[in-house]
C-alpha cells in the first residue's frame, strides 16, 4: 500500500504506476483489494465479505449489513437508544431479535431455508446460527462457478425474503 503514492513523468505527462506483488503493473480495483487484504489479514485467516455480480445491488448491501449485525432488529435498535417493551423475536416470540436470529436461527427463517436448499438440490445445512455461517455454507457448495454463483445470489435474496 505505500507504493499507491509513486508517479513519473512520461513524455511530459504524468504516469501512475502501482508496485504489487513485486512488480509494476496496471492499476485496478481487484490488485488494490487483494494488496489491502493481504497486508490487513498478515498470517491470520479472516472473512472477507463476498459481492456478488448476480444479485442486485440493494440485496449485496443487505447481505453485508446482515453479516455485520447490522440491519434494524430489536437487538440492533435498542443498542441505539430505541425503547422495546420487549426484544423477542416478532415472528417466533422466544429469542432475542437479532439478524441472525431473524434471518438464520429462528423457526421461520429456517423454514424457508429449508426449502431454498431443497429446491437448490443442496443439502439443507445443520448448526448454523448466523448468516456468516450460512454464506459459508453456500459458498461451500460443488458445482460449477456459475453455479456457485447463483447460490450464492439465491443465499442473499432468501436473506430479504425471510424478514418480509
Amino acid at each position: 500500500m505505500a507504493d499507491i503514492g509513486k508517479f513519473g513523468f512520461v513524455n511530459d505527462s504524468v504516469k501512475w504506476g502501482w508496485s504489487a506483488e513485486g512488480g509494476l503493473g496496471e492499476f485496478s480495483i481487484k490488485v488494490v483489494r487483494k494488496d489491502m487484504e493481504k497486508s490487513l489479514m498478515g498470517s491470520h485467516q479472516v472473512w472477507c465479505f463476498l459481492w456478488n455480480n448476480w444479485a442486485p445491488r440493494k440485496v449485496n448491501y443487505f447481505g453485508w449489513r446482515a453479516e455485520l449485525n447490522r440491519i434494524p432488529s430489536k437487538e440492533e435498535l435498542a443498542t441505539c437508544g430505541v425503547y422495546f417493551e420487549a426484544l423477542l423475536c416478532v415472528n417466533c416470540g422466544y429469542m432475542l431479535e437479532s439478524s441472525n436470529h431473524l434471518l438464520v436461527s429462528c423457526m421461520f427463517a429456517s423454514n424457508i431455508w429449508w426449502q431454498v436448499c431443497t429446491w437448490l438440490n443442496i443439502p439443507i445445512p445443520l448448526n448454523i446460527s448466523s448468516v456468516r455461517q450460512m454464506l459459508e455454507f453456500g459458498l461451500s457448495q460443488d458445482g460449477s462457478k456459475e453455479k456457485k454463483e447463483g447460490d450464492y445470489g439465491c443465499f442473499y435474496g432468501n436473506s430479504l425474503e425471510s424478514l418480509e
